[in-house]
């Protein structure tokens, strides 16, 4: 398996990335930037709410204004329902 490196901070290799996280910092680490200093625990409790709600329910400009789970379903409809559609990236797995 080939593994990429790229450089920290580096807009021109990581683009996304980089917009991703500076949407994390701008709307949740400066609003809670005491809670990343003195209650770790209640941060990630932040955390995880806000990157639910970004996948969830915040629309996208990149989408459209579209909700990043609203694309990734539409679009498993639309291959569920072609018959030419592959299927080989599909897991199946027993318990």
């Amino acid at each position: 398996m080939v593994h990429l490196f790229s450089y920290p901070r580096s807009p021109k290799q990581n683009s996304y990335v980089e917009r991703f996280n500076r949407t994390v910092r701008e709307d949740l680490v400066e609003e809670y930037r005491e809670l990343l200093e003195y209650d770790l625990g209640e941060f990630n409790n932040r955390l995880i709410d806000y990157l639910l709600f970004y996948d969830t329910e915040r629309p996208h400009y990149s989408l459209k204004g579209k909700v990043p789970l609203r694309v990734v379903s539409d679009r498993i409809r639309e291959i569920s329902s072609d018959p030419e559609e592959s299927n080989m990236y599909w897991t199946h797995t027993t318990s």
